[in-house]
């Protein structure tokens, strides 16, 4: 080898390989790419570190609406917007 790494890999690439959605044909030629190329295995922690981001919030949304479905949970027939919906029909 000359020491000389070969073109970088799009983001597009990294990310889906980040979420394993890269096809199989472009992994192993990604991955022989990452063993000498720190710029992308640099590029693609970043990914990995905003996939894990994305992921922890989501399941923190998630968890903060079921809280807030089951505190909510047959208090709308006293919310005063419900009220003037069936007094007005």
């Amino acid at each position: 080898m000359s020491g000389t790494v070969a073109a970088h890999f799009e983001d597009d690439s990294l990310e889906a390989y980040s979420l394993g959605c890269l096809a199989c044909p472009e992994t192993a030629p990604l991955e022989e790419h990452l063993l000498v190329c720190t710029e992308c295995r640099d590029r693609l922690t970043g990914w990995d570190d905003y996939a894990r981001a994305m992921v922890s919030a989501s399941r923190g949304l998630r968890l903060r609406l079921s809280r807030g479905l089951m505190e909510n949970r047959g208090k709308d027939k006293e919310h005063p917007h419900h009220r003037n919906t069936r007094a007005g029909r």
